[in-house]
């Protein structure tokens, strides 16, 4: 798979979050890199793959969630570092366990290149 490309979709909704990641996941061809609760009743997938899988797998995820979607976010043309960095990080039980992330991507574009800041709480 020729991942370029990461989806996020934030839910406020656990339950919710199982049938919108297996909706996401079978609308695209996509991996998924993260399917866990955040906070307290809140849940979040993060899934990578090509754009246009990326997209679509974040479209249907987004009419599966109904009132339960809190923001989507499709953020396109990664360097690959950038992905071997987050399943590094994964690999080693940093992000997301250790650290209590609440993910929140923020892109700040300017002139070529794009940055990905994860701020954790």
């Amino acid at each position: 798979m020729n991942e370029k490309s990461v989806g996020l979709i934030d839910l406020s909704s656990i339950a919710a979050g199982f049938s919108v990641a297996d909706s996401a996941l079978k609308a695209g061809n996509v991996k998924l890199m993260l399917s866990r609760s955040i906070c307290s009743g809140k849940y979040m997938i993060l899934l990578a793959g090509d754009t246009a899988s990326v997209e679509a797998a974040i479209a249907t995820a987004t009419e599966t969630a109904g009132g339960c979607l809190i923001d989507n976010i499709v953020i396109s043309n990664l360097h690959p570092d950038v992905l071997n960095a987050i399943h590094y990080l994964h690999s080693i039980g940093i992000t997301h366990r250790d650290l209590k992330v609440c993910f929140n991507l923020c892109v700040n574009v300017c002139a070529c290149c794009v940055r990905v800041v994860c701020v954790c709480v």
